[in-house]
């Protein structure tokens, strides 16, 4: 077993075991057991102990244990260095994941500019079309009270007009009767001029 290639002998539990380092102590000190964790890591593979059951701690113990440390030293060696190539890919993916998310912010940021520039217009054309249908209906008010105010004028006029007609009847009423009187007395004296006089 100790001849094995350590990349075949790699499980998920080896990366629970990097988090765990890397989230429980200050990064500096995580670094440092860093190598000392691998190879603990595998000092267990090598004796048959299963290391998702042990903790981070004792797999750092166990590499400290020159017994077990010596027969894998050479082949550490070799395993460090590919998790180091590992571990660039995995910065320069997360680099490239987060550009993309940069990209995809900065896309959905102009398509929200864009968004609130046609909002802002759609406001303000909803500003012009209330402030035209409120002098549309200051315009319509104005023509109803015009119209109002000729009716009103109009029907004044013909109350007027009706008053001076029936006066004018009056005062023709008024005329006539003067002219029969003017007409009975005229024939009165006419009258009274035809008896023959007593003097004569």
């Amino acid at each position: 077993l100790s001849k094995t290639p350590l990349n075949n002998m790699t499980n998920e539990d080896y990366l629970h075991h990097t988090t765990q380092l890397f989230t429980s102590m200050p990064y500096a000190n995580a670094l440092e057991n860093f190598s000392k964790l691998t190879k603990g890591y595998y000092l267990a593979k090598i004796n048959n102990v299963n290391p998702s059951e042990l903790s981070t701690t004792d797999l750092i113990a166990i590499a400290d244990n020159p017994v077990l440390a010596k027969s894998t030293d050479e082949n550490l060696a070799g395993f460090l260095e590919q998790t180091g190539e590992l571990l660039k890919l995995k910065i320069k993916s997360n680099l490239d994941e987060i550009g993309a998310l940069k990209d995809a912010y900065n896309t959905y940021k102009k398509e929200l500019e864009e968004k609130g520039k046609l909002l802002k217009e759609l406001i303000n054309l909803k500003k012009v079309e209330i402030t035209l249908g409120i002098n549309q209906y200051k315009a319509e008010e104005m023509a109803r009270h015009h119209q109002a105010t000729e009716e009103i004028q109009k029907e004044r006029t013909n109350i007027d007009l009706q008053k001076l007609a029936e006066k004018t009847n009056v005062d023709k009423k008024r005329l006539e009767i003067e002219e029969k009187k003017l007409q009975n007395k005229s024939q009165k004296s006419k009258k009274e001029d035809e008896k023959p006089s007593v003097w004569k």
